[in-house]
């Protein structure tokens, strides 16, 4: 045998080696046919079909210095070398086609090495798609035939052809010897059609590919999965897209490691359910139990994919989605907590503050401390809302506060029911009760503040819940009628409260308040024994109540007859200088304090019980020291004492010492009480003549405006009284002048009334009309009316009322009557003005007096024209025609008169009774004889005639 064909021989046998060795391992295409990583990879189960070349194989002698295709190529050259040292005659066939396959499979693997190393070089498959396609057409029944088809069929793909690819793959089904080569081909055919966009297509091949689950990898069969859900997306089945990426989301065999092809199958859940109309129609694209194990991350994603394209609205059915679809999931608060944040950045308030009450309704029990937050949140923030809602002027926004403070209340009730272990408890009961007194819910607020006033409640809010209660309870004293019954009851209550609180809190702000009002109300009620207590609190533990304290505790003593102590404590008071300079008494004070003093010296010296020992003691103070301070005080003492009793002696005693006095002590601090006193017993006796230029010279003394005003009108009354006209009338003007908005108005009117009639009986009937006038005017203006001055204006009103009336009534029309009646009519307008004035009044007799006066006023007018004397210059009949113009013109005054006297008359009806009825009766009568002028009964005027 020659070297040449030994040496062929060796690499046969070398290339035959390597061969066996090769067939033991299927191949692993990197590259899928696509180029896409979804793509499916080769694969083939059968051994038979196994591919002969293995990217592991390795081939002796060649340098790790060379590329991968380099070393490919070596190895190549080795087989083709074997092949061309073969003598084709005599070599064995069976070998031949081995190496020929072997190489066929080796140009293939270069190719693929040469593609991924530059992969817009898809012209490296051109020769080996041109040797493959001979292969086949030689090798038509070989054990590779099919995987070679598929390759070409990849190989055909990757370099654009894909309709020959498709063609070579639908032969490839047609002919396939195993069901995992369908497989494989069922998903190239169906990655065909997706790329030339022939969805449904895709969409059957698919199916193919997963109809049986042995017939390929998982791998495999989880892109399928994935294609197919993006197919039926592009076809907008959505449903059924959405339950392909649901199902290999959820496969267990589903492999994580690839997170683009993770993140592109969440990308086409989310589009699926985008398109379909959006998260609420996810129950109706695949189950929600099957979806909750990735239900989290889904409805995260397509939050991030709807913030992406700012679709707020959105985005926040999202969130509130996944909570009704997954109520009682851990991650339904998440969600929830994650909502609340995006409105709070979003500054979303309504809905932030609607998502916080959704909150509390369905977390309470699960979230308690984020319930409680968001409850005393909306507890206050309803409270601040309808207190904004009560400063507006719009009666609407007013209501609506009604509706806020409900809501208010209604969670702070919330609150106190859940939280009653929480530490602020205290002062969100304290806050409730706030709310409840601001909502006008005073008594259920009373309740509240009492439920407070326990040991386990902390000191502050205690305090807090003690001044509330009494401040609360002050305000409903004052809203309710003095005399109301209840008022006895609130006023027993809070006495208590203040007592209580006095004990219980002094070193609060108010304590030093509460105790003034306490030591005030207990001596006004008689109750002497806590009111000293009260005494002794302030004095040692207020020194700035320590001059009202001591005041109070003389008027007690005084008042126990604890005559020497008493003394004592006035004259301590009067030299005692108040913390406060504003609480200084006055001089009237001072000197009621002083007359005490001797009143109590006095008092001892009663202890005989003789009025005549006891001015004699007072004889000697002032006999005895006339000089002292106390001896005008002794001297006034001793004239009053005298002046009480009863024996004519002590009278003239009296006036004895207090003419003394008046003449002693020019200067005196009682001459003007001494002066008063002296005509007030001039008074008594009526000697008004003498009592008036006593009380004239006192208010001239007087410098406080109010006082003298008020002396002044006393001085009046003494006038008016002693006949003295002229200078009563110049004293009640001089009061009347000089009165300012300080001046009671009860003062005011009653000069004025008093003025009134003086002018009236002195027969200065023009200045009375005046001064009754502006009385009326005033009094109706007047806040301060009483029913008395009311009544007494009305009179006034009623005849300055009349009085027009009259002046109207003397006007009478004469021949020129367009110039007499208008004359007549512009007195009318002022009468009916001043009947009109009337109706400001309260009271039927009012109202009836307008209807009966412009009635009558009406009435004339209408018989005025009707009695008018007719132009004499009138033939007969125009005297007719004449006069029924005259009664067309008189009717409607007529009408009108009717009217009004008729709304009097409808009174009879109600049991009203009146002057004005009867003059309404009377005129009606007159002018509807027919009908009035009758005798009927009305009911209900019996009783009030009787």
């Amino acid at each position: 045998m020659s070297n040449k064909n030994i040496y062929a021989r060796m690499l046969a046998l070398s290339a035959f080696a390597l061969i066996t060795q090769g067939c033991s391992t299927a191949p692993r295409h990197e590259q899928a046919n696509l180029g896409d990583w979804y793509k499916a990879q080769d694969e083939s189960t059968d051994a038979q079909e196994k591919m002969p070349v293995e990217e592991t194989e390795t081939i002796a002698e060649v340098t790790p210095e060379k590329s991968k295709t380099e070393q490919m190529q070596t190895e190549l050259d080795i087989y083709k070398n074997a092949l061309n040292s073969l003598d084709n005659n005599e070599a064995n066939p069976a070998l031949v086609s081995t190496l020929k396959t072997k190489i066929l499979a080796m140009e293939i693997k270069k190719a693929d090495e040469a593609y991924n190393e530059a992969p817009d070089q898809t012209q490296v498959y051109e020769p080996v798609i041109r040797d493959l396609r001979v292969w086949l057409e030689k090798n038509p029944d070989h054990a590779l035939t099919q995987s070679y088809k598929y390759q070409l069929a990849r190989l055909l793909d990757i370099t654009g052809q894909s309709t020959a690819a498709e063609e070579t793959l639908t032969e490839l089904q047609q002919t396939a010897s195993t069901t995992s080569k369908n497989s494989e081909v069922q998903f190239r055919l169906a990655e065909a059609a997706f790329s030339q966009r022939d969805y449904d297509k895709a969409i059957g091949h698919y199916s193919n590919v997963l109809k049986d689950e042995s017939s390929s990898s998982s791998d495999n069969r989880n892109k399928a999965i994935y294609m197919r859900g993006w197919s039926y997306l592009q076809v907008n089945e959505f449903k059924l897209a959405a339950q392909d990426f649901l199902t290999l989301l959820t496969n267990s065999n589903f492999s994580i490691d690839n997170q683009q092809m993770l993140d592109d199958t969440y990308r086409g859940f989310i589009l699926s359910i985008n398109d379909a109309g959006g998260v609420q129609e996810i129950p109706s694209l695949v189950s929600l139990d099957e979806l909750q194990p990735i239900a989290m991350n889904l409805y995260k994603q397509l939050i991030e994919f709807y913030t992406s394209e700012e679709r707020w609205s959105e985005v926040i059915m999202a969130y509130q989605a996944f909570q009704d679809h997954y109520p009682e999931s851990p991650q339904a608060i998440e969600m929830e907590l994650e909502l609340l944040s995006f409105l709070e950045k979003k500054k979303q308030k309504a809905s932030l503050r609607e998502e916080k009450a959704n909150f509390i309704e369905r977390y309470a029990d699960r979230a308690p401390e984020k319930t409680a937050i968001f409850t005393l949140e909306l507890a206050e923030y309803n409270r601040a809302e309808a207190l904004e809602y009560r400063k507006a002027e719009d009666k609407k926004q007013r209501d609506l506060a009604d509706k806020s403070f409900a809501k208010s209340l209604e969670y702070y009730e919330f609150f106190l029911e859940k939280f009653a272990d929480r530490p602020e408890f205290a002062v969100i009961k304290f806050n409730y009760a706030e709310t409840q007194l601001e909502a006008g819910f005073i008594e259920e607020a009373r309740k509240t503040l009492a439920s407070l006033d326990t040991p386990a409640i902390p000191e502050a809010t205690r305090e807090k819940a003690a001044y509330l209660s009494i401040t609360t309870l002050n305000d409903m004293i004052q809203a309710m009628s003095s005399n109301s019954m209840d008022v006895a009851k609130l006023e027993e209550e809070k006495y208590l409260l203040a007592e209580n609180f006095v004990k219980n809190h002094p070193q609060h702000a108010k304590a030093s308040s509460i105790l003034s009002w306490l030591m005030i109300e207990s001596f006004k009620q008689d109750n002497f024994k806590d009111a000293l207590e009260f005494t002794a609190i302030a004095q040692q533990q207020f020194p700035a109540l320590e001059y009202q304290a001591t005041q109070i505790r003389a008027d007690i003593l005084f008042a126990q007859e604890n005559w020497n102590e008493a003394a004592q404590t006035y004259e301590a008071l009067l030299v005692m200088t108040p913390v406060n300079a504003e609480d200084a008494a006055k001089p009237e004070q001072k000197t009621i304090w002083r007359d005490n003093a001797l009143k109590a010296y006095y008092q001892a010296a009663r202890q005989e019980q003789n009025p005549q020992a006891a001015i004699a003691l007072y004889a000697q103070v002032f006999d005895g020291a006339r000089n002292h301070e106390l001896a005008p005080a002794a001297l006034y003492e001793a004239a009053i004492l005298a002046s009480t009793q009863e024996d004519p002696v002590y009278k003239d005693k009296s006036i004895e010492l207090l003419k003394r006095y008046i003449a002693q002590y020019k200067a005196g601090e009682q001459l003007r009480d001494a002066k008063i006193k002296l005509a007030e017993i001039y008074v008594k006796e009526e000697n008004w003549a003498l009592a008036a230029p006593l009380m004239q010279s006192v208010a001239g003394q007087i410098d406080d405006p109010s006082l003298k005003r008020t002396a002044v009108l006393e001085v009046a009354d003494l006038y008016r009284k002693g006949g003295n006209a002229t200078r009563a009338i110049k004293a009640y003007s001089s009061f009347i002048t000089s009165a300012d908005a300080t001046t009671p108005y009860q003062d005011i009117s009653k000069a004025r009334m008093a003025l009134i009639e003086l002018y009236y009986d002195n027969g200065q009937k023009t200045q009375a009309y005046k001064e009754m006038n502006t009385f009326v005017n005033q009094d109706l203006n007047a806040a301060e009316a009483t029913k008395e001055t009311r009544n007494a204006a009305l009179e006034y009103a009623i005849l300055l009322a009349n009085r027009q009336a009259k002046a109207y009534r003397r006007i009478r029309l004469t021949g020129n009557l367009q110039a007499s009646f208008q004359r007549k009519q512009a007195e009318l307008e002022k009468a009916i003005d001043a009947y009109k004035r009337l109706e400001r009044f309260e009271g039927e007799r009012a109202k009836q007096t307008v209807n009966a006066g412009i009635g009558d006023l009406f009435a004339h007018l209408s018989q005025s024209l009707l009695n008018a004397p007719i132009p004499s210059q009138l033939s007969e009949l125009e005297q007719e025609e004449y006069m029924m113009i005259i009664e067309e013109q008189a009717f409607p005054f007529e009408e009108k008169a009717l009217a009004s006297h008729e709304k009097n008359v409808s009174e009879l009806h109600n049991g009203q009774w009146s002057q004005a009825i009867q003059d309404s009766l009377s005129t009606l009568r007159q002018l509807m004889p027919a009908r009035f002028d009758k005798q009927e009964q009305f009911e209900g005027a019996i009783t009030h005639v009787e």
